[in-house]
This record gives C-alpha cells, structure tokens and sequence, in this order.
C-alpha cells in the first residue's frame, strides 16, 4: 500500500483529532481568561446593617455606641483585607456564602 492509497484511510482520523487538537488548545485559552478576568475582582461581603442594629435596640446608648464602632472597625477591616463591603438592603439576591455573620 502506497502513501497515496491510504490517505483516504487515515484522513477520516487525522482531521477530527487535529480537530480536537485545536478545540482544546483554544476552550483552555478560553477558560484561562475568564478565571484571570475573575481572579481580578475583588471579593464582596455583605453586612446585614439591620440586623446589627436591631441586637441592640433597647439597650441604651451606650451599647449602641460601642455596636456602632465595633462595626465599623469590622467593616474596615473586610476593606483592608481586600473585600467590596455592601450593606444587605442594597442586595438583591446574593449566594449564602458572601453574607458576613456576626454574632456578639
């Protein structure tokens, strides 16, 4: 068998594999990409402002005070850490793990 007689052969083969070939270099410059598009995005945490405030309804100025800074210095701290702090009322659906949970 001649070279020329098997390439009716071997091209069915070689072409769908040089097929795959090319698909696959380019799904992973693909998938590539988008996880350095995501990589570059900061990470978000959101605060229930609400629900801070109402642990402490009732319980004087003072304790309402010292709620009021221990958030805000736990806010600061999110943001130096690298985290977009957003206040829950201003979200409208967010996935379980992004809602920061505080308890006293």
């Amino acid at each position: 068998m001649t070279p020329r007689d098997a390439l009716p052969i071997a091209l069915p083969i070689i072409l769908p594999l040089l097929a795959i070939g090319v698909l696959a270099i380019w799904g992973k410059r693909q998938i590539d990409a988008l996880q350095d598009e995501v990589d570059g995005r900061p990470p978000i945490a959101i605060v229930d402002l609400g629900a801070i405030g109402k642990q402490v309804a009732g319980q004087g100025q003072d304790a309402i005070d010292a709620a009021a800074k221990q958030t805000r210095e736990r806010i600061a701290a999110l943001a130096a850490a690298g985290f977009v702090v957003i206040d829950a009322r201003s979200v409208l659906a967010a996935p379980d793990g992004v809602k920061v949970q505080w308890s006293e």
